[in-house]
Protein backbone atom coordinates (compact mmCIF):
# COMPACT_ATOMS: atom_id res chain seq x y z
CA UNK A 1 0.00 0.00 0.00
CA UNK A 2 1.58 3.02 -1.00
CA UNK A 3 1.81 6.14 2.19
CA UNK A 4 -0.62 8.15 2.10
CA UNK A 5 0.26 12.09 1.73
CA UNK A 6 0.36 13.07 5.54
CA UNK A 7 2.49 9.65 6.80
CA UNK A 8 5.54 9.61 8.61
CA UNK A 9 7.79 9.31 5.67
CA UNK A 10 6.25 12.31 3.68
CA UNK A 11 6.09 14.43 6.18
CA UNK A 12 7.81 17.96 6.02
CA UNK A 13 6.16 20.33 8.73
CA UNK A 14 7.68 23.97 9.27
CA UNK A 15 6.50 27.00 11.87
CA UNK A 16 8.56 30.01 10.56
CA UNK A 17 8.43 33.28 12.42
CA UNK A 18 8.84 35.75 9.56
CA UNK A 19 9.88 38.88 11.78
CA UNK A 20 12.82 36.19 13.54
CA UNK A 21 13.43 33.77 11.43
CA UNK A 22 12.47 31.17 13.94
CA UNK A 23 12.10 27.77 12.45
CA UNK A 24 10.93 24.04 13.52
CA UNK A 25 10.47 21.26 11.49
CA UNK A 26 9.16 17.73 11.93
CA UNK A 27 12.08 14.96 10.71
CA UNK A 28 11.65 11.56 9.35
CA UNK A 29 11.76 10.20 13.01
CA UNK A 30 8.22 12.26 13.85
CA UNK A 31 10.73 14.16 16.29
CA UNK A 32 9.98 18.11 16.53
CA UNK A 33 13.20 20.23 15.75
CA UNK A 34 14.21 23.81 16.18
CA UNK A 35 16.58 26.17 14.97
CA UNK A 36 16.53 29.72 16.33
CA UNK A 37 18.53 32.76 15.90
CA UNK A 38 18.02 34.78 18.49
CA UNK A 39 20.33 37.98 17.48
CA UNK A 40 20.87 39.07 20.52
CA UNK A 41 21.60 42.85 21.79
CA UNK A 42 25.03 43.89 22.28
CA UNK A 43 24.78 46.09 25.59
CA UNK A 44 26.73 48.59 23.98
CA UNK A 45 23.52 49.43 21.61
CA UNK A 46 21.06 50.08 24.45
CA UNK A 47 20.73 53.63 25.97
CA UNK A 48 18.75 53.21 29.31
CA UNK A 49 16.99 56.40 30.83
CA UNK A 50 14.66 57.31 33.77
CA UNK A 51 11.50 59.18 33.12
CA UNK A 52 9.16 60.62 35.80
CA UNK A 53 5.39 59.95 34.79
CA UNK A 54 3.90 63.41 34.66
CA UNK A 55 0.95 65.60 33.25
CA UNK A 56 1.59 68.74 31.20
CA UNK A 57 5.32 68.81 32.66
CA UNK A 58 4.12 68.09 36.31
CA UNK A 59 5.63 65.23 38.02
CA UNK A 60 3.66 65.56 41.28
CA UNK A 61 0.83 63.10 41.19
CA UNK A 62 -0.72 64.00 44.76
CA UNK A 63 -3.50 65.99 42.96
CA UNK A 64 -6.99 65.86 43.23
CA UNK A 65 -8.59 63.49 40.56
CA UNK A 66 -11.92 62.94 42.19
CA UNK A 67 -14.06 64.93 40.16
CA UNK A 68 -11.63 64.96 36.56
CA UNK A 69 -9.15 62.07 36.76
CA UNK A 70 -5.58 63.16 36.21
CA UNK A 71 -3.39 61.09 34.02
CA UNK A 72 0.55 60.84 34.55
CA UNK A 73 1.92 59.42 31.33
CA UNK A 74 5.60 58.70 29.45
CA UNK A 75 4.72 58.34 26.06
CA UNK A 76 7.38 58.05 23.44
CA UNK A 77 7.52 60.30 20.66
CA UNK A 78 6.21 59.29 16.69
CA UNK A 79 9.12 57.28 15.38
CA UNK A 80 10.61 55.96 18.62
CA UNK A 81 10.27 52.51 20.51
CA UNK A 82 11.33 52.19 24.43
CA UNK A 83 10.66 49.28 26.24
CA UNK A 84 9.52 49.28 29.89
CA UNK A 85 11.48 47.48 32.68
CA UNK A 86 10.29 48.58 35.82
CA UNK A 87 8.69 50.82 37.67
CA UNK A 88 8.74 52.87 40.25
CA UNK A 89 6.98 55.05 42.90
CA UNK A 90 7.60 56.74 46.35
CA UNK A 91 5.16 58.28 48.53
CA UNK A 92 5.65 60.78 51.66
CA UNK A 93 3.19 61.40 54.02
CA UNK A 94 3.55 62.05 57.64
CA UNK A 95 0.79 60.66 59.19
CA UNK A 96 -0.10 57.28 60.21
CA UNK A 97 0.62 54.42 57.34
CA UNK A 98 -1.45 51.61 58.20
CA UNK A 99 -1.96 49.40 55.69
CA UNK A 100 -5.68 50.20 55.93
CA UNK A 101 -4.54 53.41 54.57
CA UNK A 102 -3.63 55.21 51.52
CA UNK A 103 -0.10 56.78 52.44
CA UNK A 104 -1.71 58.53 55.71
CA UNK A 105 -4.88 59.22 53.84
CA UNK A 106 -7.59 57.66 56.24
CA UNK A 107 -9.09 54.18 54.66
CA UNK A 108 -8.53 52.82 51.53
CA UNK A 109 -9.55 55.05 48.82
CA UNK A 110 -12.89 55.15 46.58
CA UNK A 111 -12.00 54.60 43.40
CA UNK A 112 -8.29 53.92 43.28
CA UNK A 113 -5.43 54.86 41.49
CA UNK A 114 -5.29 52.99 38.27
CA UNK A 115 -2.42 51.42 36.15
CA UNK A 116 -2.28 51.17 32.73
CA UNK A 117 -0.26 50.67 29.94
CA UNK A 118 -0.95 50.47 26.25
CA UNK A 119 1.59 48.45 24.58
CA UNK A 120 1.66 47.95 20.60
CA UNK A 121 -1.71 49.64 20.18
CA UNK A 122 -3.64 47.78 22.83
CA UNK A 123 -4.39 49.32 26.27
CA UNK A 124 -4.46 46.95 29.35
CA UNK A 125 -5.54 47.71 33.12
CA UNK A 126 -2.15 46.20 35.04
CA UNK A 127 -3.98 46.95 38.21
CA UNK A 128 -5.49 49.17 40.63
CA UNK A 129 -4.65 50.21 43.69
CA UNK A 130 -6.41 51.31 47.05
CA UNK A 131 -4.71 51.07 50.22
CA UNK A 132 -1.25 50.78 51.68
CA UNK A 133 -1.29 46.65 51.56
CA UNK A 134 -2.47 47.02 47.40
CA UNK A 135 1.21 49.50 47.07
CA UNK A 136 3.31 46.45 49.15
CA UNK A 137 1.76 43.85 46.96
CA UNK A 138 2.16 45.58 43.32
CA UNK A 139 5.44 47.19 43.92
CA UNK A 140 7.63 44.63 45.99
CA UNK A 141 11.28 45.36 46.92
CA UNK A 142 10.64 48.45 48.92
CA UNK A 143 10.83 50.38 52.02
CA UNK A 144 9.49 52.46 54.40
CA UNK A 145 9.02 54.18 57.82
CA UNK A 146 11.06 56.89 58.11
CA UNK A 147 14.14 57.82 59.69
CA UNK A 148 13.52 59.34 63.51
CA UNK A 149 16.39 62.06 63.97
CA UNK A 150 17.10 62.38 60.29
CA UNK A 151 17.13 65.92 59.03
CA UNK A 152 15.97 67.02 55.33
CA UNK A 153 15.16 64.15 52.59
CA UNK A 154 13.94 61.27 54.47
CA UNK A 155 13.60 62.64 57.82
CA UNK A 156 10.68 61.60 60.10
CA UNK A 157 7.99 62.14 57.75
CA UNK A 158 6.63 58.59 56.73
CA UNK A 159 7.62 57.11 53.45
CA UNK A 160 6.98 54.43 51.33
CA UNK A 161 9.66 53.52 47.93
CA UNK A 162 9.02 50.81 45.71
CA UNK A 163 9.22 48.99 42.70
CA UNK A 164 7.53 46.47 40.16
CA UNK A 165 9.79 44.55 37.64
CA UNK A 166 7.80 42.78 34.14
CA UNK A 167 9.10 39.75 33.66
CA UNK A 168 9.61 40.66 30.13
CA UNK A 169 10.33 44.20 28.50
CA UNK A 170 7.21 45.81 27.08
CA UNK A 171 7.07 47.42 24.21
CA UNK A 172 6.18 50.72 24.11
CA UNK A 173 5.77 52.10 20.17
CA UNK A 174 5.53 55.76 19.93
CA UNK A 175 3.83 55.29 16.35
CA UNK A 176 0.98 53.39 18.02
CA UNK A 177 0.90 55.66 20.43
CA UNK A 178 1.69 53.62 23.45
CA UNK A 179 2.24 54.73 26.65
CA UNK A 180 2.82 54.06 30.62
CA UNK A 181 0.35 55.71 32.89
CA UNK A 182 -1.25 56.39 36.32
CA UNK A 183 -4.59 57.60 36.48
CA UNK A 184 -5.50 59.37 40.02
CA UNK A 185 -8.97 59.17 40.59
CA UNK A 186 -9.17 60.15 44.12
CA UNK A 187 -7.68 63.14 45.86
CA UNK A 188 -4.48 62.83 46.93
CA UNK A 189 -3.60 66.24 47.50
CA UNK A 190 -2.78 65.75 51.38
CA UNK A 191 -0.10 63.39 50.53
CA UNK A 192 3.23 65.30 50.93
CA UNK A 193 4.79 63.77 48.02
CA UNK A 194 3.53 61.34 45.14
CA UNK A 195 5.53 60.43 42.00
CA UNK A 196 6.40 57.74 39.79
CA UNK A 197 9.61 56.87 37.82
CA UNK A 198 10.08 54.53 34.68
CA UNK A 199 12.91 52.75 33.96
CA UNK A 200 13.29 51.98 30.00
CA UNK A 201 15.65 51.10 27.60
CA UNK A 202 15.99 51.71 23.68
CA UNK A 203 18.26 50.12 21.07
CA UNK A 204 20.20 52.93 19.21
Amino acid sequence: MADLPYSKSQQNISIVDRTTGSAAAVNANNQLEVNANLNPVLSSNVMYKDILLANAGSVEMNVNGSGTNVNFDFTPATGSTFYLETLGIIIIDNGLMTNTNFGAITGSLNQGIQLLIRSQGTEYEETIIKDNTDLLLTFTGGVGGGMPGATGFMNTDDFFNGKMTFERPIKLDGNQGDYIRIKVRDNLATLDMFRSIAHIWRII
